[in-house]
């Protein structure tokens, strides 16, 4: 990183180099860190190897029969599955621009339905929860539930980054990428969280995070519980994320091993976002080079421990979606959290850095018990996760009962990350509906009296 602390961007002003001349200076002492990286990466191969012959899913065969999906953008899903598709503008408190979406049935009648938000993952997008087919997509499934759904897409990700910003520029700026799943508890979930309720009239919510989604928001819990209880009425958390001390994650674990190095190749090309689209990209490409491992693990992130778990064609689905892009500082605090084994806030790189934000030398830990209950909370732990193991998901409920009475439901079901949006057996769904209705949206407020709200003109 540079001297401020920041992940540079390769479009940075000022910062004009050839290929040519930067392959000559990553040889330069760098390209052998990157060397030393790819030896160990080889020896993490292995499994992803197995699930990609048991799975075969990850390279799609460009003739197969797939479902028409895997080449439509959220919106043509949306209609291809009967329902309309509204987008919304939402400004956050420190300047970032998102794109909120929202699902409705045909001819909407202004009526008082309950209001669920979607929030997804790392790396992924509010497309996560339309990408199986309509009567086993979370999203459709609430919708004929009689719910009113809106989707999130953070900041950072590619629904998210037109305009992005009301002074940054995603493509030039570096300051844009300086945020991790900190940023998105304090400024991205209640920006929208607070539109919704003003579109919508309710006062108070249900949040369905998945993921990063859940991490945001148990952080966010821990830190202004109050505030969140005046908003929600419940949250789920899917594949909940908070400590990695155990997860199986190789992506994670790899960026972890590694993290000087590749801060140091990353830094130096100014590189400050990932995994914007697939690994096909011309900043990918230079990354793939130096660090193919790192590739190898990004394409297979969303593979079960038991790929059998999961609908292949909805998979095929999802991965013609996916990624949808991630700062560089959001990888960066999740490898941080699996060599510290704590769940603790975004460390600077030094002492004094750390001081300047945080008035400690070290960076703070986010003390889950401090959410005593003012949010009820759901939590469905997957069995073949890898990245949200199960003893994390444990110590996470664990450490919330010791602050009261918050966990109203914990179950472990048989799900690997991505099988709560696309696998075979749904049947989680009918649960988290029952808890649902155990905790009803609240009474209007006075919001707007259009039921969508200001529309914004986007494609995608």
């Amino acid at each position: 990183m540079g001297n401020d602390g920041q992940v540079w961007g390769h479009g940075d002003p000022g910062m004009e180099l050839s290929e040519n001349s930067v392959l000559k200076m990553l040889t330069n002492g760098i390209k052998r860190e990157a060397d030393k990286v790819a030896k160990v990466g080889k020896m993490l191969k292995s499994s992803i190897e197995r699930k990609r012959e048991a799975n075969k899913l990850v390279k799609i065969d460009p003739v197969s029969d797939r479902l028409p999906e895997w080449n439509m953008n959220f919106e043509q899903i949306v209609a291809k599955n009967g329902y309309e598709f509204h987008s919304h503008s939402v400004h956050t408190a420190d300047g970032y621009i998102l794109n909120l979406f929202r699902i409705t049935t045909p001819g909407y009648d202004r009526g008082d339905k309950p209001v669920v938000f979607l929030q997804h993952g790392i790396t992924d997008s509010a497309d996560c929860w339309i990408m199986h087919t309509e009567k086993k997509a979370p999203a459709f499934r609430l919708l004929r539930e009689g719910y009113d759904v809106w989707l999130g897409n953070q900041r950072g990700t590619k629904h998210s980054l037109t305009p992005g910003h009301e002074t940054l520029d995603p493509k030039r700026d570096r300051a844009y990428w300086q945020f991790s799943f900190t940023e998105m508890g304090d400024f991205d979930a209640p920006a929208q969280v607070d539109y919704v309720r003003a579109a919508t009239g309710q006062s108070k919510i249900a949040y369905v995070g998945h993921s990063q989604g859940t991490t945001q928001m148990f952080y966010a819990l821990s830190e202004r519980e109050d505030f969140w209880a005046e908003r929600l009425h419940l949250f789920v958390a899917l594949a909940p994320v908070t400590a990695l001390g155990y997860t199986g994650s190789q992506l994670f674990r790899y960026v972890a091993r590694h993290t000087k190095a590749l801060v140091k190749v990353l830094d130096f090309l100014r590189i400050y976002s990932l995994l914007d689209s697939a690994v096909t990209s011309a900043t990918m490409k230079v990354v793939c080079r130096y660090f193919p491992d790192f590739c190898e693990f990004a394409t297979s992130f969303l593979i079960t421990k038991d790929p059998s778990l999961d609908d292949k064609k909805s998979f095929e689905v999802y991965m013609a979606h996916f990624p949808s892009g991630a700062s560089v500082q959001s990888l960066l605090h999740y490898a941080q959290l699996v060599n510290s084994g704590r769940f603790e806030l975004f460390d600077w790189g030094s002492g004094s850095a750390n001081r300047n934000k945080y008035n400690q030398e070290t960076p703070p830990v986010v003390n889950l018990s401090k959410i005593s209950g003012g949010v009820p909370v759901g939590m469905f732990v997957g069995t073949a996760d890898d990245l949200g193991d199960v003893t994390d998901g444990e110590w996470s409920r664990d450490q919330i009962e010791k602050g009261g009475d918050a966990i109203r439901l914990y179950r472990e079901v048989p799900a690997g990350h991505a099988t709560f949006m696309i696998g075979k057996d749904m049947g989680y769904l009918d649960e988290m509906v029952d808890l649902l209705r155990q905790y009803p949206s609240s009474h209007r407020t006075t919001g707007s009296d259009d039921p969508v709200g200001p529309e914004v003109n986007s494609s995608f």
